[in-house]
């Protein structure tokens, strides 16, 4: 029994996508670091609500602190977990 044509297909373009994803894009629009902080600051437009944001310098996010590995309070009183590492990114 041999492959398929369909199957080869499928196979070769499943392939494409995954090569495709692993690809650098120097014009994504990110910053190299990663880091709001650290770049220069995004210009918005006017009247949108990331330029609202923008001007008041910060954002209030909050989330539960009682969802193991998502949100907890550490011993030292610090928020920690995916949740809060999402709202600082």
């Amino acid at each position: 029994m041999g492959i398929r044509p369909t199957r080869m297909v499928a196979l070769s373009a499943a392939c494409m996508l995954a090569l495709a994803a692993c690809s650098s894009d120097s014009g994504g629009g990110e910053t190299a670091g990663g880091d709001a902080s650290e770049g220069a600051m995004t210009e918005f437009a006017a009247g949108s609500t990331m330029a609202t944001l923008s001007e008041q310098g910060s954002i209030t996010i909050g989330t539960k602190f009682d969802q193991p590995l998502f949100g907890l309070v550490g011993p030292d009183g610090v928020p920690v977990g995916f949740d809060v590492e999402i709202a600082t990114l």
